[in-house]
This record gives C-alpha cells, structure tokens and sequence, in this order.
C-alpha cells in the first residue's frame, strides 16, 4: 500500500513539473492557444488580451513594452511573441532560461504555421488543428463568392491611405473568394491617387475615413464593427470574414 501511494505521489510530481505555464505576448497568440487547446496552460497575457476567458490571468504589460520581471515572476516554461515585440525583451528572457517562441503574423501561411507549432509544442495535435483551421476558412470564403472578379480594396488607416493588400493574410483571404485585392503587398501605406487609379470595385472601411472625390462614388462597404475580428491575425479572424460575407453579398 505505501509502494503504491508513493508511487501514485511520484506520477502527480512527474506531471505536475511536466505542466506548461505560457505568458502570451500577443492577442493573436493568445486565441490561438485557445484553438488549440491551450488556454488552461495560460499564466499571463498582456494588457489588450481583454476577451471573457482572459479573465483572472496575470497582465505582463504589452506587445511591444512587456514587464520581463513581472513575467519571470511567473515561473513560465514557455513565453510566445511576435516580430512585434522587440527583440531586447525576447533575449533577456533567453538569458534568464526562459524558452520563447517568436511568430511572424502578416500572411495566412504564417497564421497557419502558429497555429501548427503551437498545436505541436502543446497538445501534439498541430497538424490536426491546422487542418481544421483551413476547413473553417474555406468555409468562410464561401461566403464572399459575390467579390468573384472584384477589384477591392482594404482600407485601414485614418490619416493616410494604409491599407491590407494581397500579400496579407486578409488580402490573401479574399483572393481564394476570388477577388482582386491591391495593392500587391502586406500592409502599406499608398497614395491617394494611386488608390484612385486602380479605380476600384469595392472598397471596405475598416476605420473611419473621409474619402477623396474619386472614391466617393465606389461602393463602399462599412467593416469597422468587425474591425477587432478582421484585424486579428489568428483563428478569430474567420469569424469576421463570415460575417463580412454576410454584409457585403447579402
């Protein structure tokens, strides 16, 4: 009997100091450790981590201004980032024995890539999750089928003309609906009139922007509701995009 308890105390140890504590750097991280099946290993996210289940966990400061000593305080075995955050705070976490993984978050490989390696360095099943992330996002584009041969644009900033183009995960995400999206790049920041030379189909508003007279005219579709979806470079983002789908092709 007391073989036995010790042993049973030994398997409680063994997994105990097996457990994972992941301090999350990044909203996005943060939901797909959820897809995944992550969340419980969670200890600590950072100030704009602000959905329901975040509830109760530790605040380490933010993306690019983390508190490193309140994130040593709790003992984490694993802390994940972004290219975000500066790499100053990374390294000295690395200095300290800390394991942090850095993720690159601007195309659709690089969602599903964090989504796989999360998948993989917590729960074993990255290939599994992967796959399931991509079911859920042809799902969602299904819904855009209307954009099919549209010349769109996506526009984010509120000063200048910054915009998501081709090259970004939303930008992508509309070209499997078959849209024409522009500019070919990740995020940038254009001109005016070179937004007015593409002569666009359609243009989605994802902040509140006064338009110039060449554009006025285009039809314009109102995204800011969805703008914390959209504008969430993980899992979420599909949530937007069905419902995005529903606005514009309704």
């Amino acid at each position: 009997m007391i073989r036995l308890l010790l042993f049973v105390f030994l398997l409680v140890s063994v997994a105990a100091s097996a457990a994972e504590r992941v301090v999350s750097l990044s909203p996005a991280l943060t939901e797909t450790l959820f897809f995944v099946g992550a969340g419980k290993e969670l200890v600590g996210v950072t100030r704009y981590c602000t959905v329901p289940r975040c509830k109760g966990l530790k605040r380490v400061g933010g993306i690019v201004d983390p508190n490193v000593e309140a994130i040593l305080s709790l003992k984490p075995t694993l802390v994940v980032a972004t290219t975000l955050t500066p790499e100053r705070y990374l390294d000295f976490l690395k200095s300290r024995g800390v394991k942090v993984e850095r993720f690159r978050l601007v195309t659709l490989k690089d969602v599903e890539f964090a989504v796989e390696r999360l998948g993989n360095l917590l729960g074993g099943n990255g290939s599994q999750k992967r796959a399931e992330f991509e079911a859920e996002l042809r799902a969602a584009v299904l819904k855009l089928g209307c954009l099919s041969g549209k010349r769109v644009v996506l526009l984010l900033g509120k000063r200048v003309a910054y915009v998501a183009g081709s090259r970004s995960y939303l930008g992508e995400a509309l070209e499997i609906a078959g849209a024409k999206v522009y500019p070919d790049a990740a995020f940038e920041a254009v001109s005016w009139d070179y937004l007015c030379s593409l002569s666009p189909d359609v243009v989605v508003l994802l902040s509140k922007v006064s338009l110039p007279a060449c554009l006025k005219k285009v039809r314009t579709v109102n995204a800011l509701p969805l703008k914390d979806l959209l504008l969430h470079p993980s899992p979420v983002f599909i949530r937007g995009l069905e419902t995005l789908g529903r606005e514009v092709c309704r």
